[in-house]
């Protein structure tokens, strides 16, 4: 399992007080860096090590403002209604404009 946020790190982020939350957060921290890690092909080993930790990198700094970001929307919005128009893959766009860089697709 990849976390590359703290719930701690989503519970300032989101200002959340208490642990009401926290199995529902733990689950969307777990989703949100999937989702990053799987945007960012080509990247990984420059976000977390062969461990899934993630690393002390510039990369890694981007890509968990970018989970805390998804993080948030998934919380906030827990039907998607805000993210509704996007097409299968995408994210937010203030989440993968900081990782965009880190796109590396792969072409068949």
């Amino acid at each position: 399992m990849i976390e590359l946020v703290t719930l701690d790190e989503v519970k300032d982020h989101c200002r959340i007080d208490g642990d009401h939350s926290d199995n529902d957060l733990t689950g969307k921290i777990r989703a949100a860096s999937s989702a990053i890690i799987r945007f960012c092909q080509g990247s990984r080993d420059k976000i977390v090590d062969t461990n899934n930790r993630p690393l002390e990198s510039e990369e890694c700094s981007l890509a968990k403002e970018a989970t805390l970001r998804l993080v948030t929307k998934l919380y906030n919005d827990p039907d998607g209604t805000t993210v509704q128009n996007l097409k299968q893959g995408e994210l937010p766009f203030d989440v993968t404009m900081l990782i965009w860089e880190l796109r590396l697709p792969t072409i068949i």
